[in-house]
């Protein structure tokens, strides 16, 4: 340890090449993975608990993946208190297509530069970018497999997302025309909410122009919109929402579906205490 500090400081640190491996996703197609070696793991796990404080911060509060104090559950929760009680609402599920296979080098290091520019950690950050890129994919793609990436891709979204959002939700351009009124965004997962009719298509178009600025693009197979009451229940986040009506209009809600165990209702006394023992309460 005290000899990888040392060439860290030094600036004499050369990371490894990363293991590539091939894993099924559950819908079909195949996931790369690349997976650091245990030197650049201890670095890369050792810096994201120095920067995490430092940078948090600066993430919306409509960020909840890749967190500490996030879950998908704080994730619904800030969805369904952002709604409220809407005349109409049109619900937005997106997925952004190859998230970190596809996040741009120049763009990442001036994302990460915008946030903290601190000379040492933008090197590593050359140093890793260089080691990480594939042949096929130069200048692009960071390993779903290190420790860094999702703090990475948090960076990386957040000047070309999730400021944008920020700004239609506080009533500012193009929220006229868009009228959003709630909005989560899990990793590369989105859930967008419009009061206006028509409003989703809008927003999935608006959405897929600021992420075709920083070579993204949404998933189409993965995308969708929906509208009251035209489904009974959406599946997000392993939760099931859906609307209620009520007297002023349109509610949504968690959906108490005995078939899946929802995160946000009460755990039984035995899944508590083995979450506990989970925790590390082992004696």
């Amino acid at each position: 340890m005290f000899v990888l500090r040392r060439r860290v400081l030094s600036r004499k640190y050369c990371p490894r090449p990363l293991l590539r491996i091939c894993t099924p996703k559950k819908h079909g197609g195949v996931r790369l993975l690349g997976i650091p070696g245990l030197s650049d793991r201890i670095v890369q796990a050792t810096l994201h608990m120095a920067v995490t404080p430092l940078i948090d911060h600066h993430f919306q509060s409509h960020v909840h993946g890749y967190r500490p104090g996030r879950s998908p559950a704080t994730a619904i929760r800030h969805l369904l208190s952002s709604c409220g009680t809407r005349p109409w609402l049109e619900v937005v599920k997106a997925d952004v297509e190859g998230l970190f296979d596809n996040l741009a080098h120049p763009y990442l290091l001036r994302a990460i530069d915008a946030v903290w520019s601190d000379p040492l950690w933008r090197w590593l950050q050359r140093r890793w970018l260089m080691a990480w890129t594939h042949p096929s994919t130069p200048g692009r793609g960071v390993p779903q497999g290190a420790p860094l990436s999702p703090l990475l891709a948090n960076l990386y979204m957040h000047p070309l997302v999730d400021l944008p959002i920020r700004n239609a939700l506080n009533a500012m351009e193009p929220a006229r025309t868009l009228g959003m009124v709630a909005a989560v965004r899990y990793g590369d997962d989105f859930l967008l909410v419009s009061q206006r009719k028509n409003g989703g298509l809008q927003i999935l178009r608006w959405l897929d122009g600021l992420l075709g600025e920083g070579a993204l693009r949404l998933a189409p197979n993965k995308t969708s919109f929906t509208c009251n009451p035209a489904f009974a229940s959406l599946r997000v986040l392993g939760t099931s929402i859906r609307f209620r009506s009520v007297k002023e209009g349109w509610r949504l809600e968690v959906c108490t579906d005995p078939a899946f165990r929802d995160p946000l209702l009460p755990k039984h006394p035995l899944r508590r205490w083995l979450d506990w023992m989970l925790d590390g309460h082992a004696p």
